[in-house]
């Protein structure tokens, strides 16, 4: 998770962001965005994991900032039976009761994956979020290197 961080640190020296970096992974890399929105709040914008894990005992170290903690919008399969969709959902509940903003988006009939419409739904959310703060003149430039 350090890594990770100073990773991300030194991306955002290489390429300049307007505001906060946004999150995204699918699998592993869902988990790691999840894990650096909840412990680096103030450094983050939002998080978008994707088939990821938010497993309880993480809450415990997550940093409290309430309604001023960045947003966290999971994308899952409800057939996912390598990272079963249930914690995440009880854990995001968790998180929500704590005031902090959360959303699940659940597929039917989807197992561990990455499907086009889980893509079409992640561009869809980090663009709603980047007109929401402003950012609306590089939403198209956005979408356009996610389909890359």
């Amino acid at each position: 998770e350090a890594r990770l961080a100073t990773f991300v640190e030194q991306m955002q020296v290489r390429y300049p962001t307007r505001g906060r970096p946004l999150l995204t992974g699918v699998s592993y890399g869902g988990d790691l965005s999840l894990l650096l929105v909840l412990h680096q709040p103030g450094e983050y914008a939002a998080a978008f994991p994707v088939a990821a894990r938010l497993l309880p005992a993480w809450l415990q170290s997550a940093v409290e900032c309430g309604a001023s903690c960045p947003p966290i919008h999971a994308l899952h399969g409800r057939d996912d039976s390598t990272v079963p969709m249930a914690p995440t959902q009880a854990a995001l509940a968790q998180l929500s009761a704590r005031g902090r903003e959360t959303s699940l988006h659940a597929y039917d009939h989807t197992a561990h994956d990455f499907t086009l419409a889980m893509q079409a739904d992640l561009r869809a959310a980090i663009a709603a979020d980047l007109q929401a703060w402003g950012g609306a003149g590089k939403v198209s430039e956005i979408t356009r290197q996610t389909r890359k």
